[in-house]
């Protein structure tokens, strides 16, 4: 069964917490800035616009991963080690809100109408599902219809236009899809023949666990930019092949498998398209490579920027002409970013960062202003014109661990 009791050892009552002090302001900026430091026990929030500071929180915990904002702009979600989700109010800047779901957790993903929240955990084996003020709604056990062995959740991601969640496994052969759509078809899982002829017994399709069997247990690498796609490896430390496949969740089966030369790094690439047709950008993970795959027809493409290694990430934006490539140029520290024309492989611009690393580059919602922020003691963070380069401004800051854009709280009457 999908459905578990909760564990009393996890499950904890929400409470507010004191952690942050925001500035004095008549209203919130339009538009925030996400800036981890100090191993994710800071959280400095910033004026988009300007780089001021409009709050800064102190944490017990440490921040995972990426942050998950509100569709209006109020309430930012955040996983945080030993199993603590958190949101923060973006209106006030000063009120975290706090559950703890589990022990470990692995991945956190938000609705597209900001009303769920799903938490898949390392330990133990489960998603716990949330409601938008954390209070705690539903929990399912990783693990097969029939029981048996449970397994860590290895990733959880939003299918926005399927209204649906989707979660891969470290050790359990499916892929889930859970719909937060009230309008579900029913899910049966007997055999295809018995739910065609009526004979199979069906159960809801909202908040039902809808599964895909694989072959093998398969980790999440990327999904296409509709999110019907899904790319899939083989856990890196099972032998095996590094084969990808490409599993398509509107007929819930593999189309395809890709033989890649090696096996590609989770979420170091990104979506975008050339000339209308639609690409992924992946980073293999032992030489850092970039492979551009060509998702209308699932072909790699190995010449354009198949000379292009010592990789770290790969991030664009519709709004700007290139590829923006944290590279590996010395010394195993990312200190350049190389600004890369994807249509014909020529890098258009280098910048270089001495003595620091470049984070991944974060973009405004329009694409109109690429965030640079350097990791290090002597960090900086730095917003510029994504086509022209201009540099609008930038703020030293230490110990920088990652940067994030939100969008700000819409304004109340």
């Amino acid at each position: 069964m999908a459905d578990s009791p909760l564990n009393d050892n996890d499950q904890q009552p929400r409470t507010e917490a004191s952690w942050c002090e925001s500035a004095p302001l008549q209203q919130p900026p339009a538009a925030l800035l996400a800036v981890v430091q100090a191993a994710g026990q800071q959280l400095l929030l910033l004026d988009a616009a300007q780089g001021a500071t409009y709050s800064h929180c102190r944490l017990p915990v440490a921040l995972q991963g990426a942050p998950l904002t509100s569709p209006d702009g109020h309430w930012l979600y955040w996983a945080a080690s030993d199993g603590w989700v958190l949101r923060f109010d973006l209106q006030s800047g000063n009120a975290v809100l706090r559950t703890r779901t589990g022990q470990t957790l692995q991945s956190l993903a938000l609705s597209h109408d900001g009303r769920w929240l799903l938490a898949g955990h390392a330990v133990p084996h489960t998603a716990v599902l949330l409601d938008a003020d954390l209070s705690r709604v539903r929990d399912y056990t990783a693990q097969a219809l029939s029981g048996g062995t449970s397994s860590s959740v290895d990733h959880v991601a939003t299918a926005a236009a399927r209204s649906s969640f989707v979660l891969t496994f470290k050790s359990l052969p499916e892929v889930w899809e859970i719909s937060y759509s009230p309008r579900a078809e029913p899910i049966f899982d007997g055999l295809v023949h018995d739910y065609r002829m009526g004979e199979a017994i069906s159960s809801p399709g909202f908040l039902g666990v809808r599964r895909t069997p694989l072959q093998q247990a398969r980790e999440f690498i990327q999904a296409d930019a509709a999110m019907r796609h899904l790319l899939l490896a083989a856990p890196p430390d099972k032998p095996s092949t590094d084969d990808v496949d490409i599993l398509n969740l509107d007929i819930r089966r593999r189309i395809t498998t890709l033989a890649l030369p090696q096996r590609p790094r989770r979420a170091a690439g990104d979506v975008f398209a050339i000339q209308g047709k639609p690409w992924i950008a992946l980073v293999t993970d032992a030489s850092g490579c970039v492979l551009l795959l060509d998702t209308s027809q699932w072909r790699p493409d190995t010449r354009r920027l198949g000379h292009l290694c010592r990789v770290a990430s790969v991030r664009t934006h519709a709004a700007t002409p290139w590829l923006w490539i944290s590279h590996v140029a010395d010394a195993d520290v990312q200190d350049t970013l190389l600004l890369v024309d994807p249509i014909d492989g020529h890098t258009a611009h280098t910048l270089h960062v001495p003595g620091a690393a470049w984070a991944p580059v974060q973009f405004s919602a329009d694409g109109r202003r690429a965030v640079l922020s350097a990791q290090g003691a002597s960090g900086n963070v730095q917003v510029v014109d994504s086509r022209s380069l201009r540099t609008l401004w930038q703020r030293s800051l230490p110990a920088i661990e990652a940067t994030y854009v939100l969008s700000g709280p819409t304004a109340t009457p």
